[in-house]
């Protein structure tokens, strides 16, 4: 029997002098339709008060299974997606006009 790993990472870091606290999380990888509800149940277990700061600017490939939950995320007013400019996903992101800001410091309250 084989176990595969996940094909996405998962980094939190809290930004503390904030009121409440900020969760930053940092996704790198993959996700499509084979670990996207992993992918949310990820993110779904962190700590930590809502929404979180979603950055997914590390990923380099995202199926529209991927898009669907960060968009079903979104609408549960879970998370708040960062998405740097320069990320090879944000030409799909932009195509499907997902929520996103530019950077971290543009998404803190």
């Amino acid at each position: 029997m084989s176990v595969t790993q996940p094909l996405f990472s998962l980094t939190t870091r809290e930004i503390a002098d904030r009121t409440p606290p900020v969760v930053v999380v940092e996704a790198n990888g993959e996700v499509d339709a084979a670990n996207a509800a992993e992918f949310t149940r990820a993110i779904d277990a962190i700590a930590g008060p809502r929404p979180l700061v979603v950055d997914i600017s590390g990923l380099d490939y995202i199926d529209s299974a991927g898009f669907a939950a960060v968009d079903r995320m979104l609408s549960r007013q879970a998370i708040t997606v960062v998405l740097d400019p320069n990320s090879p996903i944000r030409a799909a992101a932009k195509l499907i006009e997902l929520p996103s800001l530019d950077s971290v410091e543009d998404a803190l309250p």
